[in-house]
């Protein structure tokens, strides 16, 4: 059976409106990312390609084997961090870099998201996957407040655009994964209580 890019394995939470409805998610998903494509072109061609890439550097090489329930929003988060180093690193290149505080500011950012991006996977909790959510929602507002200053079809509305997204995206698939892993921590947590009960069953029924 052929394994989907963003399928995380979830086996723990049968009761999901996603997992009745499989493909649901990934029509939702395909059709955002066809429009948006077609509005900013590059602007998100560029994340998306990185994203490719953090996959199958967590999903084949880092994590390979391990349930991962959070790794379409560390994907999402290592795709967009690195999407704006190089932003970054061009400007820099092209002699229009941004001023000193600017520059830290971005680089201050962008290790964070590498780094969250990184523990959802190597040590998943819930307060991590809540950080995330909450950091995202800061700057959507930030985001929300810049794009309305831009007029629509400019580059600078474009590259806003595709941030927005992004970072919505990163939110949801957040709150998706903190709903597995929490079902997953209630799976563990039932099965030795399980266990333990039908070994006393035995010890006590008679030969």
């Amino acid at each position: 059976m052929t394994e989907s890019p963003f399928d995380t394995g979830d086996k723990y939470h049968n009761s999901s409106p996603l997992k009745k409805s499989p493909n649901l998610q990934g029509i939702i998903a395909a059709v955002i990312g066809m429009l948006l494509g077609r509005y900013t072109g590059i602007h998100f061609l560029i994340p998306l390609a990185f994203m490719g890439i953090a996959y199958l550097i967590y999903k084949k090489l880092l994590f390979k084997n391990t349930q991962l329930f959070f790794l379409e929003a560390a994907v999402l988060l290592c795709g967009h961090a690195a999407w704006g180093a190089l932003g970054v690193l061009v400007l820099e290149l092209q002699n229009q870099g941004l001023d000193q505080f600017t520059t830290m500011l971005n680089a201050i950012e962008f290790t964070l998201y590498f780094a969250l991006s990184f523990y959802l996977l190597k040590n998943p909790t819930v307060l991590l996957a809540i950080v995330v959510m909450v950091v995202e929602l800061l700057v959507i507002i930030v985001n929300i407040v810049a794009i309305a200053e831009k007029e629509i079809g400019s580059n600078d509305h474009k590259a806003l655009a595709s941030h927005l997204t992004i970072r919505v995206a990163i939110i949801v698939y957040a709150w998706i994964g903190m709903r597995k892993f929490n079902a997953s921590l209630k799976v563990k947590a039932a099965t030795p209580a399980t266990t333990a009960t039908e070994t006393n069953a035995h010890e006590t029924t008679p030969p």
